[in-house]
């Protein structure tokens, strides 16, 4: 990833990999192993810590960065989910799978079930194609378990059932984004300055901090809740969405729902990062191209001496095509929907500006801030179970 960084990332100043914690280019080369440990509690996580590492000392591996992560909720969250440290939901839009079911308690997503390729190596993508696997001689298959690799004679397909993973730690400064929206809360119509306050918040990030969306699905649950905030926003104040976590709809469409903005900004940051049908030229195409761009993600928050923030995970099948896409062309594309330095609010580099279509006028905040901090990340293949025992098969060399 510190490799790619600046050209396909845009990680660049205070976002460059020299400054990173983890992977950067002062440790890239001593990333070989993501090893992931999960624990109910923290003596838990403790013993699973203490254990691993000792294996990992015993076959010849040195421990380089132990980072711990957490999740945060609030009374009421629903289980699965967690609240980052700006104080929203997260984790809310997720890519159904072809052929796998709806995990229980998660919104429905807006769109058709998304190919097994996009997510998992060996299978057809969004593109009918099979994504690029690693694959090894077939000689290294003792027990031959991995299937052939697809047009290459005598190869086994390593990757098979596998994923790649992405690793990002992204420290959040709350304290700017808290006198963010202390300072530009006269933006709102009319209303308590609590209120305010929460508009603004809910339009920067493109949701309410409860997770609720801010454009209401014209065919969902939410059309008879949340009445449509084009209408709302012309004549009254704004309210904190009084929908709760588990009535929150995801099968809203930017496009056909709200077109202009006037509920979700064009440059908020959950409408760049999954535009849906919106981007041009049209409903159609746009919803089958973001089809191709979207990941499996998953968040968990730290705080340790460096700072506080989040831990993003992905996984996807094609680093260049769909996390790397979405950095470089949507999260850090400064001209979206007719507005010019209009990077993400939230995620973007700073000096931006966050543009809020209203009636009469719309409302524009310029040089704004950097709240997010790339910290450190890496690039790393998750293998499948018959890939761990085939590499767990094979003999160690022995010591020259």
């Amino acid at each position: 990833m510190a490799r790619r960084a600046r050209e396909h990332l845009r990680d660049v100043d205070a976002n460059a990999p020299e400054h990173w914690r983890i992977g950067g280019t002062r440790f890239e080369d001593d990333l070989h192993v993501l090893l992931m440990l999960y624990a109910a509690d923290e003596a838990g996580m403790d013993r699973l810590l203490h254990d691993h590492s000792m294996l990992a000392e015993q076959q010849g591996l040195r421990v380089v960065h132990v980072q711990q992560g957490r999740r945060r909720h609030q009374p009421g969250d629903p289980p699965g989910y967690f609240r980052d440290h700006f104080g929203f939901l997260d984790g809310l839009s997720q890519p159904r799978i072809e052929g796998h079911k709806d995990p229980a308690g998660v919104p429905r997503d807006y769109d058709r079930p998304v190919k097994n390729g996009e997510f998992i190596l060996g299978h057809l993508n969004e593109y009918a194609e099979y994504p690029l696997s690693p694959c090894v001689p077939e000689r290294l298959d003792l027990a031959d378990e991995l299937p052939a690799c697809p047009g290459r004679a005598d190869w086994k397909d390593l990757g098979h059932n596998g994923s790649y993973l992405v690793v990002r730690k992204l420290e959040q400064d709350v304290d700017a984004f808290e006198r963010f929206l202390d300072e530009h809360a006269s933006l709102a119509p009319e209303g308590a300055p609590e209120d305010r306050r929460e508009w603004l918040a809910a339009k920067l990030v493109g949701r309410w901090r409860n997770g609720a969306p801010l454009v209401a699905a014209k065919r969902g649950p939410l059309h008879r809740l949340l009445p449509s905030l084009s209408r709302r926003e012309k004549a009254k104040p704004p309210l904190v969405s009084p929908v709760s976590t588990k009535d929150v709809d995801n099968s809203f469409l930017y496009g056909r729902d709200d077109p202009h903005g006037y509920g979700c900004p064009v440059t908020a940051h959950a409408r760049r990062c999954n535009p849906r049908d919106a981007q041009p030229p049209s409903r159609e195409l746009s919803t089958e191209v973001t089809r191709r761009h979207r990941l499996l993600r998953r968040g968990f928050n730290y705080a340790d001496d460096s700072g506080r923030g989040l831990l993003f995970i992905a996984l996807n099948t094609s680093f260049g095509r769909q996390f790397e896409f979405i950095q470089r062309s949507w999260v850090h594309f400064d001209q979206l929907g007719g507005v010019e330095g209009a990077e993400d609010p939230l995620a973007g580099d700073g000096g931006g500006r966050l543009v809020i279509p209203q009636q009469p006028v719309r409302q524009c905040v310029a040089d704004l801030q950097r709240f997010v901090t790339t910290r450190g990340g890496g690039y790393f293949f998750m293998p499948s179970l018959k890939a761990i025992r085939v590499l767990a098969a094979l003999e160690r060399p022995a010591p020259e």
